[in-house]
């Protein structure tokens, strides 16, 4: 059976905030056109846009505003921060200070590609490159610290070519994995994207072996790159819960840290792209989140083991901060009101919380509710207090 085809009605829509971006900028959609210049199968270009660049002009096409799903980005990010740190590791903000090109190796038709997370379709970091880069850290000499072969081949679970070049049969070591985790880097929110161009101006002498002179012509060729101050995150966690490997996972990242800042991550760094720096802030901003998320976790948790009648009060309290604010608590007709309902309907899980949070708020009332004080023997307690103090007491003696 034949499937019908069905005819679109004008080009495929782009938007850069909603679309991904990474399937637009390869696979170029709409904008392929033959070229009647060229002969043979491939004669196919690209569309000619306003002025004679039209590579340059297609990156722009993706260089106009944030990429990526805020949304999207947020929940991926918490799931792996709290993947981590399950794991016993850690996840790290960081901020370019300058701009970061990734996947310039890739192959694609301007010439130089990027690497788009396949899912999310933003520019990212795989975590291969990412421990490439530590370890191009460490075995460059870089780290002030001098490494121990099977400390490296703890971390890393590979050769450790600096020093004798032996490798790790001939050093007694067996072949393991490395003991930490490196996931790929994200950004932490949408991010700006930046047209580049790089000028190679002697192309026929380090092609073709010209003589290099003034009269070659300059080349101009652009690229993607992200923009500086964008915020990227970094995780890193141990392959096993041991002691050992957290303390590996610790080391690691100090290396991470010093590579991003001097050495650089992605494409063209020996001329400062890539460049890195620390973002504490956001990280003390996601720690706090994930302290909050796990208090809720636990309250619902705890507020899902009570009976019906016993949650209830639970949430008010937490609702209007009884526990904070003695006036919400002794607000006209609060404690009154669950007063009469235990009395009808004793609960001993309501009475004994109300019997703490009136202890916290009037020390001593239910052990003395007629306490005086002074010399004219005044009583300590107001009227309502004393009130509501015998009726709780009453309570109390007959609760479990």
């Amino acid at each position: 059976m034949t499937l019908p085809l069905y005819k679109l009605n004008g080009d495929p829509k782009f938007d850069v905030a909603k679309s991904h971006v990474g399937l637009w900028f390869d696979k170029f959609c709409n904008q392929w056109c033959c070229d009647p210049q060229k002969q043979g199968l491939e004669a196919w270009t690209l569309k000619a846009f306003q002025n004679r660049n039209p590579k340059l002009e297609w990156i722009r096409t993706v260089a106009d505003k944030p990429v990526g799903d805020p949304h999207m980005l947020a929940e991926r990010n918490e799931r792996v921060a709290n993947l981590a740190r399950l794991l016993g590791g850690q996840s790290l903000r960081f901020t370019t200070t300058s701009r970061f090109a990734t996947g310039l190796g890739r192959e694609h038709p301007i010439e130089n590609g990027f690497a788009w997370h396949p899912s999310l379709g933003v520019p990212y970091l795989p975590g291969s490159s990412v421990k490439g880069l530590v370890r191009a850290w460490v075995e460059g000499g870089w780290s002030a610290e001098t490494i121990d072969p099977a400390a490296f081949h703890q971390i890393f679970g590979s050769d450790y070519q600096k020093g004798s070049g032996q490798d790790d049969a001939q050093r007694g070591l067996s072949p393991q994995m490395g003991a930490v985790i490196f996931f790929d880097a994200l950004p932490a929110a949408p991010v700006q994207l930046k047209a580049d161009v790089m000028t190679p101006h002697y192309g026929d002498y380090y092609e073709k072996g010209a003589v290099p002179g003034d009269w070659l012509s300059p080349n101009p060729i652009p690229f993607l790159t992200v923009d500086f101050g964008q915020s990227f995150q970094f995780a890193l966690a141990p392959h096993a819960t041991a002691e050992q490997n957290k303390h590996d996972c610790v080391l690691a990242a100090q290396w991470l840290e010093s590579a991003l800042i001097w050495v650089g991550a992605g494409a063209k760094t020996a001329v400062g792209y890539g460049r890195f720096e620390r973002d504490q802030k956001a990280e003390e901003s996601v720690q706090k989140q994930q302290r909050d998320a796990d208090l809720k976790t636990a309250l619902k948790a705890r507020l899902a083991k009570l009976n019906p009648i016993a949650r209830e009060l639970e949430e008010s309290a937490l609702a209007e901060k009884w526990d904070q604010d003695k006036n919400a608590f002794t607000k006209e007709g609060v404690i009154e009101g669950w007063l009469t309902r235990l009395e009808t309907t004793p609960n001993a899980d309501v009475i004994h919380r109300l019997r703490d949070l009136v202890n916290h708020h009037f020390s001593g009332l239910l052990a003395n509710p007629e306490k005086t004080e002074g010399k004219k023997n005044k009583p300590a307690f107001k009227s309502r207090q004393r009130q509501f103090a015998s009726r709780l007491n009453a309570l109390l003696n007959k609760a479990p």
